[in-house]
């Protein structure tokens, strides 16, 4: 509650004085990039339950709860970069549309269209929302979900651990939450996509390069969405022969 109200504060404070749109979307770019950083080590620590060492997984959440205040700080700028993020996420999107008083017109025999919104962009609308979801049920079920206190314990170099292999392995052998956890790394792809493409010309990283920049947030996106949708249906498949 404490870091939620002192992240609640963080954003009023900042509201009155960061009006400029050219700010407010390099203050969006740079906290989505450090969500995709956390995004990209977040997955390589995921993709070692895919091994064959018992409780490697376990030993590296466990490992960085060692970590103790570092931990808790690196936690705290991770929330305040999503909840950052969020808001000027929505803030943009509607300053865009209060400003915009017509639709985007596509005329019929223009050959240039590159004007017009992408598919990518169109559904930022749509997929951060969905991802938000995302995020809450998989926090809930995951990072709050069944603990030691509830017996989900293992012993490993003498010291009692959380058991968060054994959870995962429950719940990706669950058909409906494999199913829920795939098709939630399509909007990731898609948010993803644009935004490191938006975070590029935001701070000006793709100014005289946009072709490839584009390319190169096709693939980050592309091998993200994959590589997490990998986890859980490999899991799955494994546990069901």
């Amino acid at each position: 509650k404490l870091m939620l109200s002192i992240m609640k504060n963080l954003v009023k404070e900042l509201t009155p004085t960061v009006s400029n749109s050219i700010v407010q979307k390099i203050i969006l770019a740079t906290s989505g990039l450090v969500l995709i950083a956390f995004i990209i080590f977040h997955l390589l620590g995921n993709l070692t339950i895919l091994g064959n060492t018992a409780n490697v997984l376990n030993i590296y959440a466990s490992n960085l709860e060692r970590l103790g205040i570092v931990h808790r700080i690196l936690e705290f700028l991770l929330s305040i970069a999503f909840v950052v993020h969020i808001f000027y996420a929505i803030t943009i999107a509607r300053n865009n549309s209060q400003a915009r008083a017509e639709p985007y017109y596509h005329h019929p025999n223009r050959i240039d269209n590159s004007s017009q919104p992408s598919i990518f962009s169109r559904s930022m609308l749509y997929t951060g929302p969905l991802l938000l979801l995302f995020i809450v049920v998989h926090l809930k079920t995951l990072m709050f979900g069944m603990g030691m206190s509830e017996g989900y314990v293992v012993e490993v170099d003498g010291r009692s651990i959380r058991d968060l292999e054994r959870l995962i392995d429950e719940t990706f052998a669950q058909p409906l939450y494999v199913t829920f956890y795939v098709l939630m790394m399509i909007p990731l792809g898609f948010h993803l996509r644009h935004g490191i493409r938006s975070a590029g010309q935001s701070l000006g990283i793709n100014l005289h390069n946009d072709g490839l920049f584009d390319t190169v947030s096709l693939i980050i996106a592309i091998g993200l969405s994959i590589g997490f949708a990998i986890i859980p249906t490999w899991l799955y498949w494994m546990g069901g022969n």
